[in-house]
């Protein structure tokens, strides 16, 4: 079946196959009936699939469109399986500087503390904050993050 799919097309595919939609974008039905969109593109001899999504969490249109926007970069020389790969490692890296830098509850509440101990003339007052703290906060929200 060559050319566009429609939805009445799309949703009475049952059995496993690979369905063309046109310009490298197919459909896959797996064995157990759901269904995915794939891209097929060719850059420096090399054949490559790149996954769009389920169906029908993405819409034909939209996958039509993705493909569109894929194309271009492949045209351009860019692989797009790499393009996202490359995306993935740098947003999992700025998650782990931002991790690094974050200030948990609990270093939150003991610098805050530290920085009123002056004004709390009381000895036995400047125990109890840190006491209810550790007791009573600590140990459920003490590692989550400050912003």
């Amino acid at each position: 079946m060559a050319g566009k799919l429609s939805n009445k097309v799309i949703d009475s595919l049952t059995r496993p196959a690979t369905v063309t939609d046109g310009g490298g974008l197919y459909l896959q039905i797996s064995p157990g009936g759901s269904k995915s969109w794939l891209y097929r593109y060719q850059l420096n001899g090399r054949r490559r699939w790149m996954g769009l999504g389920p169906y029908p969490t993405v819409s034909a249109s939209k996958a039509r469109a993705d493909r569109d926007e894929l194309r271009k970069q492949v045209k351009a020389g860019i692989d797009p399986l790499a393009d996202r790969e490359a995306t993935k490692e740098a947003s999992a890296a700025a998650l782990k500087a931002a991790q690094r830098e974050a200030v948990t509850f609990s270093q939150c509440a003991e610098s805050f503390m530290n920085s009123k101990e002056a004004q709390w003339g009381n000895l036995k007052h400047r125990q109890q904050w840190r006491n209810t703290l550790t007791q009573f906060a600590y140990p459920y929200i003490g590692v989550l993050l400050c912003t």
